[in-house]
């Protein structure tokens, strides 16, 4: 993310996940609410990769595994496989995606 030869793309359900997370408690922004995300991410210079009814609808075709259920991150996912992006991401299940050809960088 640091080389600015990357081009790094935001999911809109990254928005939705942050908002829901602090309406629950389960996340807390300092200096900044959920609302104040999208122009974080535009005057980084960012690109808004638009939620597709197309990529909505086939979520179905993702694979499930029992070591991995969150909705938010399967849609990720799935954006990233459709799109052929790299899913930057922490989360420890996301090699059982790499056999479906998700590029993964954490």
């Amino acid at each position: 993310m640091e080389d600015s030869e990357n081009s790094i793309h935001v999911s809109p359900v990254s928005f939705w996940e942050i908002s829901l997370k602090c309406s629950l408690g389960k996340l807390e922004l300092q200096g900044a609410t959920p609302a104040d995300i999208p122009s974080f991410v535009e005057k980084s210079g960012w690109h808004l990769v638009p939620f597709q009814a197309a990529t909505a609808s086939t979520l179905h075709n993702l694979p499930r595994f029992p070591e991995h259920k969150d909705p938010f991150d399967r849609m990720l996912i799935w954006t990233a496989l459709r799109e052929n992006f790299t899913f930057v991401s922490r989360d420890g299940a996301l090699p059982l995606y790499q056999e479906l050809g998700l590029r993964v960088c954490g």
